[in-house]
């Protein structure tokens, strides 16, 4: 199996891969940091890459494969995640010039469990400025492109999140829905597969102004088939 092929595998198929030991979390991560590499300044998908973090999370990983510890439901799958969620001493930007400097002191509800259900986070994708437009735009990157069609934005606040699954540049992403503006929803049900989560899994502190504290709903872009979660 090629690397083309396996940038493009569902998650599921990823995971039966890593327990039979056909292929490591550390080359699945390499992988998909290539593809990131090759198209990110085309499609501007992601805005932070944590390529040494992303390569730390592996070898963790490999380290339970090497074990036979399979405890956590999403071992060695790599997830991006939108740059509206802290991460422990990385960037948290929200799209905005305001908070290029940002860096976050603690990790977000969201990034605590990914990284718990053992997870590798490629990085934080792009989105539009607060999550409050419907096109993928912001002043600290060049718009995010629909990788279906590049003369098009994929939409909302996610679509970084969803560009990146439907060009196989992470396997799962996890995006904002409900915002406004926000297609992302729509876009990746037509490519892919989304799933909402519940609200008791939602951050509580979200750095935004109070005027675009609004509630929100996380959900999941996968790289599945609607069958392959029944």
């Amino acid at each position: 199996m090629n690397v083309q092929e396996i940038q493009l595998l569902p998650a599921h198929r990823l995971s039966e891969m890593i327990q039979n030991r056909e292929i490591s979390c550390l080359e699945l991560t390499n992988a998909l940091l290539e593809k990131i590499e090759k198209e990110n300044d085309n499609l501007n998908t992601f805005l932070y890459i944590n390529v040494d973090g992303a390569r730390e999370m592996a070898k963790k990983g490999d380290e339970m494969v090497s074990k036979k510890e399979f405890t956590k439901p999403l071992l060695g799958i790599p997830i991006s995640v939108p740059d509206a969620l802290n991460m422990l001493n990385r960037p948290t930007t929200f799209g905005s010039l305001l908070l290029k400097d940002h860096i976050a002191v603690d990790d977000a509800i969201e990034i605590e469990q990914l990284k718990n259900a053992g997870s590798i986070i490629l990085g934080k994708t792009n989105m539009a400025e607060f999550g409050l437009h419907y096109e993928t735009a912001n002043r600290l990157r060049d718009p995010c492109r629909n990788p279906l069609n590049t003369q098009f934005s994929p939409g909302g606040g996610s679509g970084g999140s969803a560009a990146s699954v439907a060009s196989g540049q992470a396997t799962i992403a996890l995006g904002d829905i409900s915002t406004v503006g926000n297609r992302w929803d729509r876009f990746v049900r037509e490519t892919r597969t989304s799933v909402n989560c519940r609200h008791e899994s939602i951050s509580p502190h979200v750095l935004t102004p109070k005027q675009v504290q609004t509630v929100r709903t996380r959900g999941f872009a996968t790289s599945c088939q609607p069958r392959d979660l029944e």
